[in-house]
């Protein structure tokens, strides 16, 4: 979904992050997912439409707003975008920010 809302967008360079190098593993065909095969091709085929996608790893230190978002986001829904940065997450960003660059 990430993917699709950056392409309508009008985003062709981006880069995704996740705390779970699992995933990131899967996405770049590191390790073999049976069961999220569907999903792996559908990202896969997603991605090939863009200039430039990277699957990038970040450690949960550093990832401090995608936890509190997903912590207080509404479980009913699979997908929120916000048009600005809710003000809970403001100090946050900054935290993560210096974390990424220390």
């Amino acid at each position: 979904m990430a993917l699709q809302h950056c392409w309508t967008k009008g985003y062709r360079k981006i880069i995704l992050e996740s705390d779970c190098l699992k995933a990131i593993q899967f996405l770049r065909d590191k390790n073999l997912y049976f069961s999220g095969y569907n999903w792996i091709r559908d990202i896969t085929w997603w991605s090939r439409r863009f200039e430039d996608v990277r699957f990038s790893w970040i450690s949960r230190e550093a990832n401090k707003v995608a936890d509190k978002l997903a912590k207080t986001s509404s479980h009913t829904v699979s997908f929120i975008f916000h048009n600005y940065v809710p003000v809970a997450i403001t100090n946050l960003l900054h935290e993560d920010y210096v974390n990424v660059h220390l």
